[in-house]
């Protein structure tokens, strides 16, 4: 388990857990939390050439949970 610190890189605004309720987890996409490692990613679009990229997304849980979605964007400056 990644210490607590971690937890504010991985839970978008929005998430919700509780005895009560929907529970949803947003996750901050970008960044990554294994084990003992985290770190803050992002994508910058200025540093991409013009063209159409396909965005892979995957997201898995200590629990086996896991989400996969696949985003296409155009950048044209």
């Amino acid at each position: 388990m990644p210490r607590s610190d971690a937890v504010k890189l991985v839970y978008a605004p929005g998430s919700r857990s509780g005895a009560t309720g929907e529970t949803v987890f947003n996750y901050i996409v970008t960044n990554t939390v294994n084990g003992d490692e985290y770190r803050e990613g992002f994508i910058d679009p200025a540093t991409l050439e013009n063209g159409v990229y396909v965005l892979d997304i995957y997201a898995a849980d200590y629990f086996g949970n896991t989400a996969t979605k696949q985003l296409t964007l155009e950048v044209s400056k």
